[in-house]
């Protein structure tokens, strides 16, 4: 939500400096406003994906330790056997 608001907020901006700074006309103005909303929203969505990614990962590997961790230890608990043998 908050990459569209800065994706609007840059859209806006540069159709603003293009039609009062450098004085073009509305179509360029609306077109570059429109590039750079679109640009925008590409980069932040690639950079938070990459940031997403990274954390997913970190829990995924920290979960397969656990999941390992638990089966060495099941598959221990059932080789041994559990008290003493009475002959």
């Amino acid at each position: 939500m908050i990459s569209l608001i800065i994706a609007i907020i840059i859209g806006m901006s540069s159709y603003t400096v293009c039609l009062r700074a450098m004085e073009l006309n509305a179509f360029w103005s609306v077109t570059f406003g429109v590039l750079g909303f679109f640009i925008t929203q590409i980069f932040l969505g690639l950079y938070f994906r990459k940031k997403v990614n990274a954390i997913t990962n970190q829990i995924q590997s920290v979960l397969m330790e656990s999941q390992e961790k638990i089966n060495r230890k099941l598959s221990n608990f059932q080789q041994r056997p559990v008290g003493s043998v009475q002959q």
